[in-house]
């Protein structure tokens, strides 16, 4: 996919993930800092990024290398339980050219798979080598 190719406004795709227990138990070992903290029902505010990315890579398998992740960002309505299932939507919401640089701009909408309440949101800008 090169930039001309992407169209803001175009939902790329869309994936459906279960959130199963071994794999958040990966994460939280990996990134214990905070643990204490949380709610050991739901996901932790950092495996947002894992679903966000998941669902990136899916929509946009095939990338020109170079890329560079620019930012990341979430605004959060609920956290979803560990063992539920999530959909996300990956949409192209802008694309520029800023100092001959090429920047895309994604969102995520995820929502619980049962029931579809919107659950968090996120936004990544990422510097689109070709």
């Amino acid at each position: 996919m090169i930039f001309d190719d992407i169209q803001p406004g175009a939902n790329l795709g869309r994936m459906e993930l279960n959130l199963d227990p071994q794999t958040v138990a990966d994460w939280r070992r990996l990134f214990p800092a905070g643990a204490e903290d949380e709610d050991i029902r739901l996901i932790p505010v950092g495996f947002l990024a894992v679903i966000a990315m998941r669902a990136y890579t899916h929509a946009c398998p095939i990338r020109p290398p170079g890329n560079i992740h620019g930012e990341q960002s979430y605004e959060i309505i609920s956290l979803p339980e560990i063992g539920s299932r999530v959909v996300t939507d990956v949409l192209c919401t802008d694309k520029e050219v800023r100092r001959d640089r090429r920047w895309v701009t994604f969102g995520t909408m995820t929502r619980a798979a049962l029931g579809h309440e919107l659950l968090f949101n996120g936004v990544m800008k990422v510097a689109w080598s070709k």
